[in-house]
């Protein structure tokens, strides 16, 4: 055991001995563990910029199905627990093809992950661009047509 950390790299180790001391406590290992997966989150795609568009990408796709479920109607619980992995699955097997497209090393699949992620974004700023505008436009024929309502009674 070298500088705290154990040959198995475990996050909290214990220091060898007869006697040992207190472990240390649950939200200091959680603290750890995260960083820990931050930091290889954060290594795992090694150019900036496709990491940046990854980011941006798992951003629309996820800012895209809210709004989608929004648009919708509002899902009861039942059906937030019954539909949730069904809705964001997709997303998520998409999100996993192109992170192993861009942090390959092959050019071909990095510049293929790269068009397929501008495309979703541009997909997604376009229906989100329609759902404010249209939903503004109801939104003020309804508020104009109850204010012309109010105002002749």
């Amino acid at each position: 055991m070298e500088g705290g950390v154990s040959e198995s790299g475990n996050m909290c180790p214990r220091r060898s001995g007869f006697f040992h001391p207190r472990p240390l406590p649950p939200w200091r290992c959680i603290k750890r563990a995260i960083f820990a997966y931050v930091q290889v989150y954060l290594h795992s795609i090694d150019n900036l910029f496709y990491l940046w568009l990854f980011n941006s990408t798992a951003a629309a796709l996820i800012s895209h199905k809210i709004i989608f479920i929004r648009l919708h109607s509002p899902l009861s619980v039942f059906g937030v627990i019954l539909l949730l992995p069904c809705l964001f699955l997709f997303d998520f097997i998409n999100l996993v093809v192109l992170h192993s497209g861009l942090s390959s090393s092959k050019t071909v699949w990095n510049v293929l992950s790269g068009i397929v992620s501008v495309v979703l974004i541009i997909c997604s700023c376009a229906f989100t661009s329609l759902f404010i505008n249209g939903n503004a436009e109801l939104n003020w024929s309804r508020s104009v047509q109850v204010n012309v309502l109010n105002y002749f009674r």
